[in-house]
């Protein structure tokens, strides 16, 4: 059956702002942390590679909705769904964000005026949940990487009226639509622990990706409690009110006063560098085994907020759904929607079958519609086609006995990696 996306004509902008703008938010746990991506992009690869790419890089001007726009969406998407469903075949596991830890405990929606109301998010209404955090790349958790959350509505691995899926960062991410994850995914197959020049590249081509991954990546927190995660895809939200609107969420500790495994300056230097400092001898598993003794300890709460937008048909452009843009805090606040409270770990193997898809909502959250591989719904579009896939093929392996292959006995990214293994010493940090 085929996914019921939302079909929305939007104004298209030709030409983007300049210079970028650097992700920011209001919250305290960022105070006096600051994201240098646009002076440091510019050091590495200079004024004019900053201008050309900032021009370039968000395949501006966007063509009007048309069969070859979506055609070219459409090859993307079964190119990316083979390699991933393939992936799943051969080694049973998640393709990113592969080990993880999980709990389970309730959601309970809160009583907020200032949320519209829906016939899903009512005040006093609870649901079980299970929440599982992750590395969005490689095994070892003292590396420089994304983290990750998804928070399903149900105790059950699968199913459920609501997934909701995060990464850390406010907004801004090392990819924001279909084609330049297309090139993403093609830079990150290459890399090696000792040869990192194809995200280096791929960064130098895609500034937005330079800046936002110093607003994403995290290096060595101290828990994945510790952290802020974000949505990164805009979703329509439909209250009673009738009004389009859309959506953005996020998820934090009510308590959070500082943000863990934010970038030191040095760190976002070489920001396609992810590799651990060699000075750090925790084990590759700090974050997992940290957070299970934290359940066990006392608990963890959230809160899950909600960002809206009321559409402006006049004002409003693509780029309101853009996963490098943040929207102004000011004007559009972030509010209190549930409160989770996780109080029980989950066993390895029941952390590892949750599945968490965009696609399961209930019938006031939508996916908007894409047209083109560079149109910024893209994103959310391709995680609606791909990640099925990858998730049936994983399922597949295991239905007929295989067990998902082992994760390698050494840190993955410190022995070898996507490219292959280590051909030499390893660099030094942030070489």
């Amino acid at each position: 059956m085929a996914y019921p996306f939302l079909c929305h004509d939007i104004r298209l902008r030709s030409a983007p702002d300049l210079p970028l703008p650097i992700p920011s938010t209001r919250h305290p746990s960022r105070a006096g942390w600051v994201n240098h991506g646009i002076r440091l992009y510019q050091e590495h690869f200079g004024e004019a590679d900053y201008l050309r790419y900032s021009r370039e890089q968000f395949g501006l001007p966007l063509p009007p909705s048309g069969p070859e726009g979506r055609k070219a969406l459409q090859a993307i998407s079964r190119k990316l769904a083979f390699g991933f469903a393939m992936n799943g075949l051969k080694v049973g596991r998640r393709s990113t964000h592969m080990p993880g830890v999980g709990a389970t405990g309730v959601l309970t929606i809160l009583a907020n005026p200032d949320v519209p109301e829906s016939d899903f998010f009512v005040p006093g209404r609870r649901f079980p949940v299970r929440l599982r955090h992750s590395n969005a790349a490689f095994v070892d958790d003292a590396g420089v990487v994304p983290r990750g959350c998804a928070l399903k509505l149900t105790q059950a691995p699968t199913g459920g009226p609501l997934d909701l899926v995060f990464n850390s960062g406010i907004a801004g991410e090392i990819f924001f639509d279909a084609r330049n994850f297309w090139d993403f995914t093609m830079a990150r197959l290459k890399v090696t622990p000792t040869e990192w020049s194809s995200q280096k590249e791929y960064v130098r081509k895609y500034p937005a990706a330079f800046i936002g991954a110093i607003d994403a990546h995290r290096e060595a927190p101290s828990s994945y409690a510790d952290l802020m995660y974000a949505s990164k895809i805009v979703m329509e939200f439909r209250a009673r009110d009738g009004r389009r609107r859309f959506m953005r969420y996020r998820l934090l500790r009510p308590d959070l006063e500082r943000e863990s495994g934010l970038l030191s300056e040095a760190r976002q230097r070489n920001i396609w560098y992810m590799l651990r400092n060699p000075d750090d001898d925790r084990p590759r598993d700090y974050l997992r085994e940290e957070f299970v003794r934290r359940v066990r300890r006392g608990g963890v709460t959230y809160v899950l907020q909600m960002q809206f937008l009321e559409w402006d048909d006049d004002r409003h452009t693509h780029e309101v759904f853009s996963a490098a843009r943040a929207w102004d805090e000011v004007e559009h606040p972030w509010h209190d929607v549930a409160r989770v409270e996780l109080t029980d770990p989950m066993e390895t193997a029941d952390t590892e079958a949750t599945r968490a898809s965009i696609t399961v909502h209930p019938e006031c959250l939508r996916v908007p519609d894409a047209d083109h591989p560079s149109d910024p719904r893209s994103l959310a579009w391709l995680r609606t086609q791909v990640y099925p896939l990858h998730q049936v093929a994983r399922r597949l392996r295991w239905l007929v006995g295989i067990p998902p292959a082992r994760f390698p006995a050494k840190d993955e990214m410190i022995e070898f990696g996507p490219g292959g293994r280590a051909s030499g010493p390893l660099p030094s940090v942030g070489a």
